[in-house]
């Protein structure tokens, strides 16, 4: 039964449940918001991902909680028609407990990976334990487990690194200025690009602009492209010169003869299932 205020056309699933400990100190109130900030955050990234969309109709109410070792109990809602609240919980476990054991999902992505890094990582400086426990699973995040959560998310340095993107919202409210490089390949994990004062006006005139960026780039151990860039050097803007384009459709044979681009592609679009 669907606790109170819950309305109807909502799926309810079983509880997950999390105990925070502390051995050592008092749990405090600022523990409290850390942890639950970061969590609503990772559920919701989660949430986003399974469902390929930025309103994923799914929400996560508090509907029990304990004293002492703190003990709360979240249940997962989702209106008809979105996904199954119990695989945001399952794909959770899943994914933390398998980036421990350097595994990573193949459609992870660095956005996802960085939610899970901030959320482990939130109480490293001290010996607070997380238990999560869900359908007769269990995982247990302590200390051991964030030094190991650690090193498999370690970044990989790759210089000379080209990404070519939208530009867009540029940040110069303190050091380092940054702007927001979104690529043609997933638009909504936008790469962070670090650049030097001595570039900002030459990063202004490119604001809303195609361009080129090259430097230092950071790589985590899933994704094609680099979560953030030290940029080396002005960006550079590119223009689509659409008639030499057509031209390479047939100079490289990218569809057979006899058929234009747009046949080409409503074949395969078909062929693949997702035709209209």
């Amino acid at each position: 039964m669907p606790p109170a205020g819950v309305s109807k056309g909502w799926v309810v699933e079983p509880n997950f449940k999390i105990r925070l400990r502390r051995d050592s100190a008092l749990l405090t109130l600022a523990h409290l918001n850390t942890f639950g900030r970061e969590l609503q955050r990772t559920l919701s990234a989660v949430a986003r991902h399974l469902a390929d969309s930025d309103q994923p109709g799914v929400e996560f109410p508090i509907v029990h909680a304990e004293v002492g070792s703190f003990c709360l109990q979240l249940q997962g809602l989702a209106a008809d028609g979105t996904i199954d609240p119990a695989q945001v919980f399952d794909t959770f476990l899943d994914d933390v407990s398998a980036i421990r054991r350097h595994q990573f999902r193949s459609t992870m992505t660095p956005g996802l990976a960085g939610h899970y890094r901030s959320l482990v990582r939130t109480f490293s400086d001290s010996d607070l334990l997380v238990e999560y426990a869900y359908k007769g699973r269990d995982l247990l995040v302590d200390n051991a487990f964030r030094a190991a959560f650690e090193v498999a998310l370690r970044e990989r340095v790759v210089e000379n690194t080209v990404i070519v993107g939208h530009l867009d919202a540029v940040s110069v409210h303190r050091a380092p200025f940054v702007f927001k490089l979104y690529p043609k390949l997933d638009p909504r994990s936008p790469v962070e690009c670090r650049f030097p004062q001595a570039i900002l006006a030459e990063v202004a005139t490119h604001l809303k602009s195609l361009v080129q960026v090259r430097g230092v780039g950071f790589f985590a151990p899933v994704g094609l492209l680099p979560t953030r860039l030290e940029v080396q050097g002005s960006p550079e803007r590119l223009r689509c010169d659409r008639v030499a384009l057509r031209g390479y459709v047939r100079k490289l044979r990218l569809v057979p003869a006899g058929t234009t681009a747009k046949q080409y592609l409503s074949a395969n679009r078909e062929r693949a299932g997702f035709a209209d």
